[in-house]
């Protein structure tokens, strides 16, 4: 994805978080639940694609908070139960984390059969939604636009409507591993909101969660390959990167979330403000195999 492609999927985000989201009820205080299966492989892939998944989503809202969510998890077999359990607790690290402090917990884990995905998110859907609706409640007391009744007041000045979106996707299949992504979406108010992603790499014989694929001390070696990259995310001309970035130094760094295998390569991603301001959005490129085959930790 390029810089322009990037800036309008982050506007699109707060416009959606700014209007108070979509209702996918009639009742505004209705819960959708709703549950139906895919398969996410083209048929160039079917060889290594193994993996199943089946997607469940959860969506609640009113005026105080707003929460959608999804999860992409695989139909259970023998050989992969350790990676539904690895993926069930990621997901609560990142669909339980407080907008201002990401290890912070809001709720606690779900503590039934997890078996059931329905009630997993739905568990996890209405646990999120009751903390944001207090928490934006507060703010309407805080700012004086409730009367004693509770109800609100007219008032130009009124808190937005709290959302949070937490989204869980198989990302990518090959013969040996399977790459899931989580993307999670915010806003508690202010100019916009926040997005993370998080990736996470399985090893398919053994469910094992490899946290690195590409040797961390390796990072001097690749700066022109990742300089290369940027120029291209960003549209630029090699000469002019130096401009965009905000750096300590002239080294780039590896992004905090580790690099991961795709279909072409290894990518990397860099959050918001990582390495540049708010609206270079999240800096990805691809690096291919054939410039990494002397880093990888792995074989892809």
């Amino acid at each position: 994805m390029t810089f322009k492609k990037q800036s309008i999927f982050i506007l699109g985000a707060m416009v959606l978080a700014g209007c108070g989201g979509k209702t996918s009820s009639a009742d505004p205080e209705a819960d959708s639940l709703s549950t139906d299966s895919i398969v996410a492989a083209g048929p160039e892939d079917a060889a290594a694609d193994t993996i199943v998944t089946k997607h469940y989503s959860f969506s609640h809202s009113n005026k105080y908070a707003q929460v959608d969510l999804s999860v992409d998890m695989p139909e259970p077999t023998d050989n992969n139960k350790e990676i539904i359990a690895s993926l069930w607790q990621e997901y609560y690290k990142s669909v339980s984390s407080s907008y201002g402090d990401m290890d912070k917990r809001l709720f606690k884990s779900y503590s039934g059969n997890k078996d059931n995905c329905d009630d997993v998110l739905a568990f996890y859907g209405k646990s999120l939604f009751a903390s944001l609706e207090e928490e934006c409640k507060s703010e309407y007391e805080e700012m004086g636009t409730m009367d004693d009744s509770g109800d609100e007041e007219s008032s130009a000045s009124v808190p937005p409507t709290y959302a949070r979106d937490v989204s869980l996707i198989k990302d990518y299949e090959s013969e040996r591993y399977v790459v899931f992504s989580i993307l999670w979406y915010g806003y508690s108010g202010g100019a916009h909101g926040g997005a993370l992603y998080s990736y996470l790499t399985y090893e398919k014989s053994t469910g094992k969660h490899i946290k690195n694929v590409l040797d961390p001390k390796c990072v001097g070696k690749l700066q022109n390959e990742m300089r290369k990259g940027l120029c291209a995310y960003l549209e630029c001309d090699p000469s002019e990167l130096n401009d965009y970035l905000q750096l300590d130094g002239n080294t780039i760094p590896f992004p905090a979330e580790p690099p991961h295998l795709c279909k072409d390569g290894v990518q990397f991603e860099y959050g918001q403000y990582e390495i540049g301001p708010y609206a270079m959005g999240m800096p990805s490129f691809i690096i291919g195999y054939d410039k990494l085959k002397d880093y990888l930790l792995i074989t892809p």
